[in-house]
């Protein structure tokens, strides 16, 4: 896979902290609406700025590379064994974003720690093929579902088994998919 793909998948997975590091960045006490000043709003309009990026940027590319994907030629499959991956996600976000709300970003310091932490999960997290667990994709409505013990499927379908399947290659073992002769 395309590291840019790896990377969007990861930071998008990301992207619901980001967005909480935005809203933790307002000075909502200071917010006056009969004089409201844009430079007083955020603690630091840089993190603001960077945050809002963020969170904006790798979703966009994320429903870019699904629409490409269904320019592809799918990959017919018949379901034998699968089972459900949502609960994966709950897990990643009690491990992985949960603990980032106390990160603060008042100090060069605290930047350069979230920095390389990020950084840290980034490497773990595209090396050990997670980039499938995805908080936003069950925002969006998508299910994650590995099939056969060999694949992963995400599709707002529900999957049952000796089900047919339209599958496009996401990744070797990442596929987007919905039923054959179905809707998404």
């Amino acid at each position: 896979m395309r590291g840019w793909v790896k990377l969007t998948l990861f930071f998008s997975s990301f992207s619901p902290l980001f967005f909480i590091i935005f809203i933790q960045n307002i000075n909502f006490e200071k917010v006056n609406k009969e004089n409201f000043n844009i430079d007083i709003l955020f603690q630091s309009k840089y993190i603001a700025i960077a945050m809002c990026i963020l969170f904006v940027i790798p979703n966009l590319m994320l429903m870019l590379l699904f629409f490409r994907c269904k320019k592809r030629t799918p990959h017919n499959r018949v379901i034998n064994i699968i089972s459900h991956k949502n609960n994966d996600v709950l897990n990643y976000i009690a491990t992985y974003l949960i603990p980032f709300f106390s990160f603060k970003t008042n100090t060069i310091s605290d930047l350069i720690a979230f920095t390389l932490l990020l950084v840290i999960l980034s490497i773990i997290y595209i090396n050990a093929n997670m980039f499938y667990v995805n908080p936003i994709l069950i925002l969006f409505g998508y299910n994650i579902y590995e099939i056969n013990n060999s694949f992963i499927l995400i599709t707002k379908d529900t999957i049952m088994p000796n089900m047919p399947i339209q599958a496009y290659k996401i990744e070797n073992t990442v596929y987007l998919g919905e039923r054959r002769n179905g809707n998404t």
